[in-house]
């Protein structure tokens, strides 16, 4: 059972949330990389699509469909432009 998904395009966003989880065990899918483990008493799933919306919401549709967690968190960070 999972409680809460957070959901990352890469591992330099996540690493800092992953840094913190107990007991991790991190697996590598097809699509994504999956790291599980303890924060603050709940079982969290932090996953890295990839980079791209369809990457995001792919991944993040397989792993709700999977795990059926009560919280979905997930992280867009949309390219900036500077002129």
């Amino acid at each position: 059972p999972v409680d809460v998904i957070v959901v990352f395009a890469l591992n330099f966003e996540s690493g800092g949330l992953v840094d913190l989880l107990q007991e991790r065990v991190t697996i590598r899918c097809h699509s994504h990389v999956e790291h599980r483990g303890q924060l603050s008493g709940r079982h969290v799933l932090i996953a890295e699509s990839g980079v791209g919306q369809n990457a995001a919401s792919a991944v993040t549709a397989d792993v709700v469909r999977l795990y059926q967690p009560n919280w979905v968190v997930s992280f867009y960070f949309p390219r900036i432009v500077l002129a």
